[in-house]
């Protein structure tokens, strides 16, 4: 954890950190990571929030390192962590080579983002070109409304649907 003198945005001494920050993205299952493309603090940390309630692992774009939102080590990238989940989600992120060195072996891509030339959307298995910080609030909703201590409970696959029915919705 950072001193309450670094310079980061993400935490201090004071603050508590979510396990969706503080877990291993070389080991995580499910890699929900942000970008430029959410806009805003506000939206970042929506992302977490879901990745908290997933039991995944959030993380970021260097563009979400050099805007505060993440610490060094939740940036994926050449320069930062190389992560190999079975799931890996880009919102609002664009896919430049320093990041995509850093997932480009997740088991599923999946890239949520409204630019039809992103090139993340190259890389991924799914795509979903829509505003990324609405599909975060409507999987956050589907996320609370279900029992995730029932057997059975699975957040990969309940990803995978969910965005697995959003790609479907847009060829219809």
């Amino acid at each position: 954890m950072r001193s309450s003198g670094s310079s980061s945005a993400v935490t201090s001494s004071a603050e508590h950190r979510p396990s969706s920050l503080t877990g291993s993205l070389a080991a995580a299952r499910l890699v929900l990571c942000g970008g430029r493309g959410l806009g805003s603090r506000e939206g970042f940390f929506a992302m977490v929030e879901l990745a908290e309630l997933l039991g995944g692992q959030a993380a970021g774009t260097r563009g979400a390192l050099d805007a505060k939102w993440i610490a060094h080590d939740r940036e994926i990238g050449l320069s930062g962590v190389r992560t190999a989940p079975e799931v890996y989600v880009g919102f609002g992120v664009s896919g430049a080579n320093f990041h995509t060195i850093g997932m480009e072996h997740a088991g599923t891509i999946i890239a949520v983002d409204p630019d039809r030339s992103a090139r993340i959307h190259q890389l991924a298995h799914c795509s979903v070109y829509a505003d990324a910080a609405g599909c975060i609030r409507g999987l956050t909703e589907r996320v609370r409304a279900l029992d995730r201590g029932a057997p059975g409970f699975d957040p990969v696959a309940l990803v995978k649907g969910y965005f697995q029915e959003l790609s479907q919705q847009q060829t219809l």
